[in-house]
């Protein structure tokens, strides 16, 4: 893998799953928003932790087998992948993402972690729809206009 994949992607990971959560955290602390804890809460949201990661590596498993690359744009598939989860939905990792963020907020109950995953969403899907989709129809034309009529951007 190249230098530039791997520091990507740890950019990226480091960004989303502890960068902002922990300023959100601090905020929420720092401005005395309100915090709701509760054990089966925390049970749930760890789980969709668990679930949200394992959806993260699923995906990326698929991008390396299928796809024969990675999901880093710095190492993009060479194949598009259409298979598993992808025939479903056209963005199960972006999924995984915002599952990881939702049983995050559960499990420390900060307000301002659920503000960080609306925005996550809204910058994941406006990522989406004006970076990533159109740079996808020229890499696979046909192919992938027809995916797109096939299989829904999210659900």
């Amino acid at each position: 893998m190249k230098i530039k994949t791997i520091f990507f992607a740890l950019s990226f990971i480091f960004l989303v799953f502890f960068f902002f959560p922990l300023l959100s955290i601090l905020l929420n602390t720092y401005f005395g928003l309100p915090q709701y804890i509760n054990r089966l809460v925390q049970i749930i949201g760890f789980i969709l932790m668990l679930l949200g990661t394992t959806l993260i590596f699923y995906c990326i498993n698929i991008f390396r087998l299928r796809g024969k690359g990675t999901p880093v744009p710095a190492n993009p598939p060479n194949k598009l992948v259409k298979s598993g989860l992808y025939q479903y939905t056209r963005n199960p990792m972006h999924i995984g993402y915002l599952i990881t963020i939702f049983g995050l907020s559960l499990f420390f109950g900060y307000l301002l972690l659920y503000v960080y995953l609306v925005l996550l969403f809204i910058f994941l899907n406006s990522y989406l729809v004006f970076v990533e989709e159109p740079a996808l129809i020229k890499r696979f034309d046909k192919k992938y206009k027809e995916y797109l009529k096939k299989v829904p951007r999210w659900f």
